[in-house]
């Protein structure tokens, strides 16, 4: 996300220091930007930009997808649940 409206010149910081910063745990529903197409009820891990991307075999799994979502970058809710695929 940004700080700043989008004009040019602007920040493209999230948050400052001193900010507040909403973290999610165990049992709560993230919104995220998708890193790959994600179907419903798929396990995700994040890629290294921190977007959930899927969990193959043996893959540590932080969530799970809530609704499909084929766009990279769309908006996509993420149940934060931990496990093994």
């Amino acid at each position: 996300g940004s700080k700043d409206t989008p004009l040019p010149g602007a920040g493209t910081i999230a948050a400052a220091s001193g900010d507040p910063v909403q973290v999610f745990g165990q049992g709560e529903c993230a919104p995220m930007s998708a890193g790959a197409a994600l179907t419903a009820g798929q396990f995700v891990k994040p890629d290294a930009n921190s977007d959930p991307i899927p969990a193959v075999a043996n893959d540590k799994y932080s969530g799970q997808v809530l609704h499909a979502q084929a766009t990279i970058g769309g908006a996509v809710e993420i149940f934060i649940c931990r496990g093994v695929a």
